[in-house]
C-alpha cells in the first residue's frame, strides 16, 4: 500500500506542513479511506463522525461561533471553552476542530495556514 503522492512526492492529503516526517494522520486517515472503500468515497462530513466510527465513542459538538454570537448571555464562554477542553483532556477524549466557511465558496486558506471549508 501507498500513500497518494504529487508528483513532486508531497503528500496529497492529510499531512503535516512543518514535520513532513509524521505520518501517524496520513496512515490514519489512509486506514479510514480503505474502510469506507476509497479516497473518492470520503466526500464530505464531519470529524465528529470519523472520530465515532474509529472508537465506537460518543460525541459532543460546540459552535464556537454560536457561542461568541451569544457572548452577552454568557460573558465568560471563553473560559467556558478551556474547561471543557480541559476536562476532555483529563478524561484522555479525543477532540477535533473545524473551521466552518461559507457553503457556497470551496475551501480557503486562512492566514493562519489553516484551511477553512473542510468538514
Amino acid at each position: 500500500d501507498q500513500l497518494p503522492c504529487t508528483q513532486d512526492g508531497g503528500l496529497v492529503y492529510c499531512q503535516n506542513v512543518k514535520d513532513k516526517n509524521e505520518m501517524w494522520a496520513p496512515l490514519l486517515e489512509k486506514a479510514y479511506a480503505k474502510i469506507h472503500g476509497s479516497y473518492q468515497t470520503l466526500v464530505g462530513g464531519e470529524v465528529n463522525e470519523a472520530l465515532i466510527n474509529m472508537t465506537a465513542g460518543l460525541d459532543e459538538n460546540f459552535s464556537l461561533f454560536k457561542l461568541n454570537a451569544e457572548k452577552d448571555k454568557q460573558p465568560n464562554y471563553k473560559e467556558a471553552i478551556k474547561r471543557i477542553m480541559y476536562q476532555a483532556f483529563a478524561k484522555n477524549s479525543m477532540l477535533g476542530c473545524c473551521i466552518a466557511a461559507d457553503p457556497s465558496k470551496s475551501e480557503k486558506k486562512l492566514s493562519s495556514g489553516l484551511i477553512a471549508g473542510i468538514d
